[in-house]
C-alpha cells in the first residue's frame, strides 16, 4: 500500500509538472522561431523532424560545435544570427568528412552564409508561386532571390531560368541551397509536390543515417527548447527513475 500511495504521489507531481511545462510553452509559443524543429506552427519544422524519423533516419539536435561524427546531412533552416567562426569551422570540418550541408530560407543570416559557401544570393521582384525540377515536377514557392554558384546546378527554377535552389559539391561533400524556408516547413510539406521533392533532395538520403537540424541560429529559444525536451522526457519515461529525472529536468528548463 505504501508503494502504491508513493506511485501515485509521484504520478501526481509528473502530472503537475506536465501541466506546468504545457502552460509555459502556450505562453511562451511566439518564442519558438521559424524553422525550428521543436516547433508545430505552420513555419516549424517538426513534421520533418518527425519524417526523416519515421522514414528510418536518425535525426537529433545540433546545438553547439562540433558537429557529431555520425552526422552525414546537416540541415541549417531559416537562421535567424549569424554563423560564427567556431561554428563555420565546424561546419567545415563536417564537409570535409563528406557531410552535405543543407542551408534553407530568407534571412539576412541565411543569405551571409550562402555568400561564405560560394552561392550569389541577388534579390529579384517576387517571383511566380510556381517553380520547377529539371525533370518538370512543380511546386508551390515564392522567393525573393535568385541564386548562382560556380559549379552549382539548379534543382529549382522558376519559368524564366532563375535557379531558388542549388546543389554544388563543397569540400569533400555537397552542399544544397534553398532560397525559401518554405518547402521544409510544417505547412510546406502538406503539398504532395514540395513532399515529393523533400524526399527526394534530404529525406531519402538520410535514411539509415544520421541528419541533425541546427538549432543554434535561434534567438531566445534555448530555454523553450529545453521545455520541449524536458516534456519529451516525461511523455517517453518507462520507469520511476525516468520519471523522477524527466521532471527535474522540466523544473531546471522553468
Amino acid at each position: 500500500m505504501t508503494r502504491l500511495r508513493s506511485s501515485m504521489v509521484l504520478l501526481g507531481i509528473c502530472v503537475v509538472a506536465l501541466v506546468i511545462g504545457v502552460l509555459h510553452l502556450a505562453t511562451e509559443r511566439p518564442s519558438l522561431p521559424s524553422g525550428s524543429s521543436f516547433s508545430t506552427a505552420p513555419d516549424g519544422a517538426m513534421a520533418l523532424f518527425a519524417w526523416t524519423e519515421a522514414a528510418g533516419a536518425s535525426p537529433s539536435r545540433f546545438r553547439e560545435a562540433p558537429v557529431d561524427d555520425a552526422t552525414t546531412t546537416l540541415l541549417i533552416l531559416q537562421p535567424e544570427t549569424f554563423v560564427d567562426s567556431q561554428s563555420s569551422a565546424a561546419f567545415d570540418a563536417f564537409a570535409e568528412r563528406g557531410g552535405t550541408l543543407v542551408l534553407a530560407g530568407d534571412s539576412i543570416a541565411w543569405g551571409a552564409y550562402a555568400r561564405s559557401l560560394g552561392v550569389m544570393v541577388q534579390p529579384v521582384a517576387a517571383g511566380p508561386a510556381e517553380v520547377s525540377t529539371p525533370d518538370g515536377l512543380t511546386l508551390p514557392l515564392t522567393s525573393r532571390y535568385r541564386l548562382e554558384g560556380g559549379g552549382s546546378q539548379a534543382i529549382l527554377s522558376r519559368d524564366n531560368g532563375d535557379p531558388v535552389a542549388v546543389r554544388k559539391p563543397y569540400r569533400q561533400g555537397s552542399l544544397i541551397v534553398i532560397a525559401s524556408p518554405d518547402p521544409l516547413t510544417n505547412n510546406g510539406l502538406g503539398n504532395e509536390a514540395t513532399a515529393r521533392f523533400v524526399y527526394r533532395e534530404i529525406v531519402g538520403p538520410t535514411i539509415g543515417h544520421s541528419l541533425a537540424f541546427d538549432e543554434l541560429r535561434r534567438v531566445g529559444s534555448k530555454r523553450t527548447a529545453a521545455m520541449a525536451e524536458a516534456l519529451e522526457r516525461i511523455k517517453l519515461a518507462r520507469s520511476e527513475s525516468e520519471l523522477v529525472g524527466a521532471v527535474a529536468s522540466v523544473d531546471d528548463a522553468g
